[in-house]
């Protein structure tokens, strides 16, 4: 692996390292349709730190069964990345990350045709403690149904892990590139599609793909997104006329609220309005300013847009101007 802000970063994990005896094992993970790979075993370089041992498990959306000269729409991949707790401390502690994202490019194969498939991985939250959870998702191929009565069978290969650790301030606090090659002797086998003859009806798989516990972003079955929380905190200076409204937006779980919010200041008595409209970054904090304010009562409400992991949520603060 290589990282874009090294040497710096390499010395701080160095010495976050020496100090805590910490070993980076992460696991990237998916849970079966129909069914998926078994936990497979990989041996992966960190930089620094050198050669580690991360597992994996990867499922697609791809039917049960096929009709001869049918074609699916284009499969979807899905995988789970389980960042462990002693990976994750020094991400936090000794980089200052807030939130990590990034990609999965996972070799598969249809029928030992070999594809690199990207994988993209949304921003998520680092817990205060203990591990962190990353989902990744993205399209695949479509697979046609060849001769009836054959099968055609989908299987993982090496991949790399690309991570991008942020501050709370959007800032870069490292860059992460990681290749992993399975260890020999595996059954590397994901799913597999009967053929069916030429007219009979497409078989989806039993279930939909899921992550248990975490929500996938765009997933087909997706599970429920997280609940938002929207809290509304008003400062107002009476020389300056004006008032600084900041926003707190928090998720039930630990995913990323960054987005957008709009918030609409609005006096007592008056018909006129002022919108704001600004981003919620990766810690789910964001601010408006309201200048040349009068005297009077405000109202301050505020809508947070949600994004493809979290929901919408709202907040107001009242305030006056003397």
């Amino acid at each position: 692996m290589r990282s874009s802000h090294a040497p710096n970063t390499a010395r701080k994990l160095l010495a976050a390292a020496t100090i805590s005896g910490f070993a980076v094992g992460s696991a990237l993970m998916a849970v079966p349709a129909s069914a998926a790979s078994g936990t497979l075993t990989y041996n992966c370089t960190v930089p620094v730190l050198g050669a580690k041992t991360f597992t994996a498990v990867m499922d697609t959306d791809a039917p049960a069964s096929l009709a001869s000269g049918a074609a699916t729409p284009v499969l979807t991949g899905l995988a789970k990345v389980t960042v462990p707790a002693d990976l994750v401390d020094p991400m936090r502690d000794v980089l200052e990350a807030k939130t990590i994202e990034g990609s999965a490019d996972v070799k598969t194969a249809l029928d030992a045709v070999e594809a690199t498939n990207g994988l993209s991985i949304p921003p998520t939250q680092i817990p205060a403690s203990g591990p962190v959870v990353l989902n990744a998702t993205g399209p695949l191929y479509t697979v046609t149904g060849g001769a009836a009565g054959a099968s055609h069978k989908i299987t993982m290969g090496n991949f790399v892990a690309k991570m991008f650790l942020k501050k709370a301030d959007g800032s870069n606090a490292g860059i992460f590139t990681i290749p992993c090659t399975a260890a020999a002797g595996q059954n590397m086998l994901v799913d597999t599609i009967a053929v069916a003859p030429v007219g009979s009806p497409t078989v989806p798989a039993p279930g939909p793909i899921t992550v248990p516990g975490t929500p996938v972003p765009g997933a087909p079955g997706t599970a429920a997104k997280s609940a938002t929380t929207t809290k509304l905190k008003a400062k107002v200076s009476k020389k300056a006329s004006k008032a600084v409204v900041k926003a707190k937006v928090s998720a039930a779980d630990s995913s990323s609220t960054a987005g957008k919010i709009k918030l609409v200041l609005k006096q007592k008595g008056s018909k006129k309005s002022k919108t704001v409209s600004t981003k919620v970054n990766s810690s789910g904090a964001a601010k408006a300013v309201f200048k040349k304010l009068k005297k009077g009562k405000y109202t301050v409400k505020a809508t947070f847009a949600g994004s493809n992991t979290t929901n919408a949520s709202k907040g107001k603060v009242s305030f006056q101007v003397k």
